[in-house]
């Protein structure tokens, strides 16, 4: 059934009922891409797009965001089918979006779309239907459940014309099972990215987790004001894949800033005094106030001066004044403010599979968290390219979770995989180990400003 955004009820392409909207979260960009066989590319110019997904069907709009104007959608991916409906797509995105991968990832990023709004409604209003249930039931046996196989054989749902798309009860992810499909996920610079889930189900689940976004780098740029950098943001970056995972345990953050203690004697001071008026170009004023200065205290002053320069041409400093005098100049301390700081996070995950699947999902998620924050060698080897950088935030009903802090954007300076988490070497029958122990740390990349916490609710940063 073909979606208008812009439709109102009685009018062709309206769905009344429907999970989806515009917003910045639901939408994935794509710029290169290439098939999961690598038969075919193309270029979609950076365009987004978002799911809206039909309540009553599962049936799934492509809606392409249009900056000129209204957004409009550009085809229907059919639930009973699997197909990719063109109704308003060109050439090149009706190719794209009929590839099963990338029928997957909008599948996906439409689960993720449907499960925020489901938990953020009141139990009593929610649909029946839970979104996985909406989106992976099956016509044969249980409504609401896709069984993986029959008497008659694999049962196919969902998705059910693309391939790697046999619906399975648990799902990881919102993919279905699809393994096959998994590295398609990885991101890279082929489109917005898509999202692996661990445990299978979480995101679904109403559950608090922590959702970690690998975003393209992007080199900081001098402020079109002059004189400083334009602050890097987290919202700002190309997403090229997410991770959602449990919040760990231990969880904390400590913001801080750099004072230190500072001297100015007075000879310090004169000095600082006569160099500053000589650059605002009234030396000879402020010349002839430190002489007048000197002659108010000639005794003091004059006796000081020769021990100073004596203990300077003898590098004994004050000595000579401390031993003849038993006095010092007074070094004027003060605690003065040094700058802000970095802050740093480290998280320990215990990513134990209870299945197949969930082995080689917890694998790509490895993966892919090694492969980003490794730097990139250029062609020659002359020079190596920043590693991606990271946006975390902990969710609430799919939400930011307002309780817990914010961070700035941020880069992953270790990952560290334990392979015997439990203290001794086990392993599944395909080899896949039992327990992985997963140490990621991060730290921000700009400091945090009292502007930062402007129109924010909550903790803030």
């Amino acid at each position: 059934m073909e979606y208008s955004p812009s439709a109102t009820v009685g009018e062709a392409g309206y769905w009344g009922n429907k999970y989806g909207s515009s917003d910045t979260s639901n939408r994935m960009r794509i710029w290169k891409w290439i098939s999961k066989n690598r038969k075919y590319s193309g270029n979609l110019g950076g365009a987004y797009y978002y799911p809206v997904v039909n309540k009553d069907s599962g049936d799934i709009a492509v809606v392409k965001v249009n900056p000129g104007g209204e957004d409009y959608s550009i085809g229907t991916i059919e639930k009973s089918s699997g197909d990719f409906k063109n109704y308003a797509a060109s050439q090149e995105e009706n190719y794209y979006w009929n590839l099963p991968e990338n029928a997957n990832r909008m599948k996906s990023q439409a689960l993720f779309t449907a499960n925020k709004e489901y938990n953020s409604t009141p139990p009593g209003q929610r649909p029946k239907q839970t979104p996985q249930q909406l989106l992976y039931n099956n016509v044969q046996g249980n409504p609401n459940v896709a069984p993986t196989s029959s008497a008659k054989g694999p049962v196919v749902g969902g998705l059910k014309g693309v391939s790697d798309s046999a619906a399975k009860a648990k799902g990881i992810g919102g993919l279905s099972g699809n393994l096959g499909g998994i590295a398609s996920l990885l991101g890279g610079l082929g489109g917005g990215g898509g999202v692996m889930t661990y445990p299978a189900g979480i995101g679904g689940s109403g559950q608090d987790y922590m959702e970690i976004a690998m975003l393209i780098y992007q080199p900081s740029q001098v402020s079109a004001t002059g004189g400083g950098w334009a602050r890097r943001s987290a919202d700002n970056g190309r997403v090229g894949g997410r991770v959602i995972l449990p919040i760990p345990g231990g969880i904390s953050d400590s913001n801080g800033v750099n004072w230190g203690e500072g001297k100015m004697d007075a000879a310090q001071t004169a000095a600082a005094e006569t160099a500053l008026s000589g650059m605002e170009g009234n030396l000879g004023e402020k010349g002839e106030e430190l002489l007048n200065k000197i002659q108010a205290n000639k005794g003091a002053v004059e006796t000081a001066l020769k021990q100073g320069i004596a203990g300077a041409v003898s590098n004994t400093n004050q000595q000579l004044m401390q031993r003849t005098q038993g006095q010092i100049m007074n070094p004027n301390m003060e605690l003065l403010f040094g700058g802000p700081t970095l802050r740093s996070f480290t998280f320990n995950f215990k990513l134990s599979p209870r299945n197949r699947d969930e082995s080689q999902i917890i694998i790509t998620i490895i993966n892919f968290f090694k492969r980003n924050m490794s730097p990139l060698a250029d062609g020659s080897n002359v020079f190596l390219k920043s590693p991606n950088t990271w946006r975390l935030t902990y969710k609430h009903k799919g939400q930011d979770h307002k309780y817990l802090n914010k961070f700035k954007q941020c880069a992953m300076t270790n990952c560290s995989v334990q392979y015997t988490d439990g203290g001794n070497y086990s392993t599944y029958e395909d080899g896949a180990m039992t327990s992985y122990g997963l140490a990621l740390s991060f730290q921000e990349t700009a400091p945090i400003f009292q502007q930062d916490y402007n129109g924010l609710q909550g903790i803030g940063y």
